[in-house]
């Protein structure tokens, strides 16, 4: 608007110069989609939480998938592979690695470019190595097996017949999501529970995997929440509120993959939870449906960006934007790099394994055990290479690390990389070394600091190691 001869501005619209073209957020390329079952065998063990009286599920709720994502170049680059399952964490160094190398053989491709995002469910089976010695555990060798061999097969099945492909994002929210470090009243501990007073970062963003034709081919999740609403009552295999969040996208979707990226969620958890009610489970995963099927609503149509168009003098001036064809890039970049991370001093082996075969406790000796694999895989080394992989696919940076971060590790990614679309997956690839907490709760008596293997500063390691790593890498 003009006064005085003079141009002014609303006071919340920036004076920069105005955007006349806008496109989503994402690549192009050869791709690939599918989802399997992962059924696991009648008896294998099936506990995930200190105060379960079950060591082997009674039946299942929701199905075990993995849902597979391939993508390479336009000029028969180098295929790269996503699979995300059903799982909760890996808690010894060849949990993952072992079906990475096998994944990235069958592909002919480098395992570096081979990622397995696990949705983190906690009503999962057991599926490490470590634990073959316990009831049930003896069908984990042959359902590793199982695994390796289904998706393997899967993964060829794909790369014989890829389609030319865009993925794009877009962000939105999602309310499940909530702080679960409260200050048990009366005591000077913290318990991993709904705490009304503190923020949680419910940020949502949804990728669509359209075909040329511009129909849907795949939905991608990435959001930061702890999958335990079902705990130690429950005795049903599942895939936690993970299961209904599929089930509602592919109510509007039939049978597509349905890739869940678990975030950043240490200290982020549903409000209702703790529970052997499905319902419940059910309800919270149709939150995060909802929310995603909401994004992909309001996306473009596939293979379109918006351009200004002028004016219309009606009523008011009404400012047109034109839909326009475009093609997201198609480059694709990969790399890994690690952040040396100190860890704390920790007990004698020794000494745990001989509290181990002392006590009758079975939260304690669940505990124990969790705690013995840690230091066996600490050794004497006094700190640790947390290792960071990351893509550049089109205008959007991918992150990945294997453990637990507190959800500022992806809030301050976000704000370090602002002209990149950033999708942060935890639980990936490889061990998990525990939790990441902020340097403020270094003292506090909070599971996610007592659990963890990590000095007090290894959030803040990791985030500035991450962004410096990134920032050389991208330059």
């Amino acid at each position: 608007m003009t006064k005085g001869g003079k141009v002014t501005y609303h006071p919340r619209i920036p004076m920069s110069a105005p955007i006349t073209a806008t496109v989503p957020a994402g690549f192009s390329a050869e791709m690939a989609s599918g989802v399997i079952e992962l059924p696991p065998p009648a008896g294998i063990h099936a506990r995930n939480w200190g105060a379960a009286l079950h060591d082997i599920a009674t039946g299942q709720h929701h199905r075990l998938e993995a849902n597979l994502l391939l993508f390479r170049p336009q000029n028969e680059g180098a295929w790269h592979a996503l699979i995300c399952m059903d799982y909760c964490l890996a808690r010894e160094p060849d949990n993952l690695e072992a079906f990475r190398e096998a994944w990235a053989g069958e592909l002919g491709t480098s395992e570096k470019n081979v990622w397995i995002a696990l949705s983190h469910t906690h009503a999962s089976v057991a599926i490490g190595p470590s634990q073959v010695n316990l009831p049930g555990g003896e069908w984990i060798p042959p359902y590793r097996e199982q695994i390796r061999e289904r998706v393997g097969a899967a993964l060829r099945e794909l790369s014989s017949r890829p389609f030319r492909g865009e993925l794009t994002w877009e962000s939105g929210h999602c309310t499940l999501a909530k702080n679960r470090d409260y200050r048990v009243p009366g005591e000077n501990r913290f318990a991993c529970g709904y705490n009304p007073g503190a923020p949680a970062d419910t940020t949502l963003l949804v990728g669509r995997l359209c075909d040329e034709a511009g129909s849907v081919r795949a939905v991608m999740v990435n959001y930061a929440c702890h999958p335990t609403t079902l705990a130690w009552q429950n005795t049903l295999i599942s895939p936690d509120y993970v299961g209904a969040l599929r089930e509602t996208v592919r109510a509007r979707y039939p049978e597509l993959p349905v890739c869940f990226l678990q975030g950043a969620s240490g200290e982020l958890a549903p409000r209702r939870q703790y529970t052997g009610e499905l319902a419940i489970a059910d309800a919270n995963g149709r939150c995060v449906g909802y929310a995603a099927l909401s994004v992909l609503e309001g996306m473009l149509p596939p293979w379109s960006g918006l351009r200004w168009a002028g004016v219309v003098e009606s009523g008011a001036p009404l400012g047109i934007w034109e839909s326009v064809a475009h093609q997201p890039p198609g480059e694709i970049r990969s790399g890994r790099f690690s952040v040396t991370i100190p860890f704390k001093p920790a007990a004698p082996l020794e000494e745990l394994e001989a509290r181990l075969a002392r006590c009758e406790d079975r939260a304690l000796q669940e505990r124990l055990r969790r705690q013995i694999i840690r230091i066996r895989h600490q050794g004497e080394s006094r700190s640790v290479d947390a290792d960071i992989w990351w893509w550049t696919l089109g205008n959007t940076l991918w992150v990945a690390q294997g453990s637990e971060c507190y959800s500022e590790f992806q809030t301050e990614l976000r704000a370090a990389f602002p002209e990149w679309t950033v999708i942060v997956v935890t639980l990936a690839n490889a061990i998990s070394l525990t939790y990441f907490y902020p340097e403020a709760m270094a003292e506090a008596d909070a599971y996610e600091v007592w659990v963890s293997a990590l000095g007090a500063d290894c959030l803040s390691r990791l985030k500035a190691g991450t962004v410096s790593g990134l920032r050389e890498a991208l330059a």
